[in-house]
């Protein structure tokens, strides 16, 4: 089979061979994933919501930065950033677990890393609240996103943003979030050798100062297999392919699915 997909590809690219132009990788881009799929090279990457899908929205792993007028605002920040992060580096004790289950939940896949700073957060805003004690010590990094990031709010559980921090041989296992209406955002600020993050079939390299963008309802996985720490800041913001009015809706919808379970209710990272 694999020998007849590398036949089929040949054939396929001497017939289209000049269709395409003068159209570069990024022009080109979606149709040789397509190609890649047709012959094997790949499987067809789909977005798997846990809590909250929303349909007609297309599956794409990683989006272009250059595509968002916010995003050049963000990264001219990075100098700032990076250095209210080393004052708090400075502080390692603010640091918490990022992975902590609920008593009496199943740890699943995440039994390694839960309560423990293999996997450290220091939060600036969580499920919607600002974290004055952190977020005074950051005003620059705050002011960025603020002000320029599109970043999704719903009551009770967004805006949210954090340094994460992943020690020497740390691996986050692969899993899927929990709605397709946002974006996970990554600013890399401290990126040692042999690190990087996998979403779908595509492996990104984080470079200091360069932002990336991805659906987390893809599957996704990152590691640290250096012997230094890596830190990045994390953000959310709203997916870019919904209206004002849909954003409102599913704000809406997100309260109304915590006031029906309870504010206490565990929804994971709804």
């Amino acid at each position: 089979m694999r020998e007849d997909q590398e036949q089929l590809r040949n054939f396929l690219l001497d017939r289209l061979h000049g269709v395409g132009g003068r159209g570069d990788h990024r022009a080109l881009e979606r149709f040789n994933h397509c190609l890649d799929i047709v012959t094997g090279r790949r499987s067809f990457v789909t977005a798997r919501p846990l809590t909250l899908p929303f349909p007609r929205l297309p599956a794409i792993p990683f989006f272009h930065p250059e595509d968002y007028d916010w995003v050049p605002k963000v990264e001219a920040a990075f100098p700032h950033v990076l250095q209210e992060l080393q004052g708090v580096l400075d502080q390692r004790d603010r640091f918490t677990p990022y992975v902590q289950t609920p008593p009496g939940q199943p740890k699943g896949q995440f039994a390694a890393l839960d309560r423990t700073l293999d996997w450290g957060a220091f939060f600036l805003w969580k499920n919607g609240e600002r974290i004055d004690d952190h977020a005074n010590l950051c005003p620059q990094t705050e002011a960025a996103l603020i002000e320029h990031a599109p970043l999704n709010t719903v009551r009770g559980r967004a805006p949210v943003a954090f340094f994460s921090a992943l020690k020497p041989g740390t691996h986050i296992p692969p899993h899927n979030g929990a709605t397709n209406t946002r974006l996970t955002v990554h600013l890399p600020l401290i990126v040692p050798r042999d690190c990087a993050l996998r979403v779908g079939e595509e492996t990104h390299v984080w470079q200091p100062g360069k932002l990336v963008m991805f659906d987390d309802t893809i599957e996704h996985e990152a590691w640290n297999f250096s012997d230094q720490l890596r830190v990045v800041l994390i953000f959310d913001i709203w997916h870019p392919m919904l209206t004002d009015l849909e954003k409102r809706l599913v704000a809406h919808t997100v309260e109304g699915i915590m006031a029906y379970y309870g504010e206490g209710a565990d929804l994971g990272e709804l």
